[in-house]
């Protein structure tokens, strides 16, 4: 976490350098300053993956005192079960994500026509 701000320091001063060496640079004559190119050599940023936290569940079941074992049927029913609500979930889950996801696209693009609407009016 502390390399990541070190680095972003760095970065952020090598930036403001490259910017006060672009201001001071000698301008040939008949040139102005926008016309000469300055590479900055780039980093590969890795995108990190997203903090996942394993949720395990238990099923569990009674016989409401009968004091029995369930037979084979009944075992096949409630493993059938089961996997329905753990696909049901599933499929919320997705549902979920992909609204966070879309959301987020939508609220963008609103900033960014904002933006743009803000700067055209500079």
């Amino acid at each position: 976490m502390e390399l990541d701000k070190q680095k972003e320091i760095e970065r952020e001063e090598a930036r403001r350098e490259a910017e006060l060496n672009m201001e001071n640079m000698d301008v040939g004559e008949g040139m102005d300053a926008e016309h000469h190119e300055m590479t900055i050599e780039e980093e590969k940023i890795e995108i990190k993956e997203f903090d996942k936290i394993e949720k395990k569940y238990a099923l569990c079941l009674d016989t409401l005192g009968q004091d029995r074992i369930f037979d084979e049927n009944e075992q096949a029913f409630i493993t059938n079960i089961a996997k329905t609500i753990k696909a049901s979930w599933e499929n919320l889950e997705e549902k979920l994500l992909l609204k966070d996801r879309d959301l987020r696209i939508e609220m963008n693009e609103i900033e960014a026509k904002f933006k743009e609407a803000v700067s055209i009016n500079i």
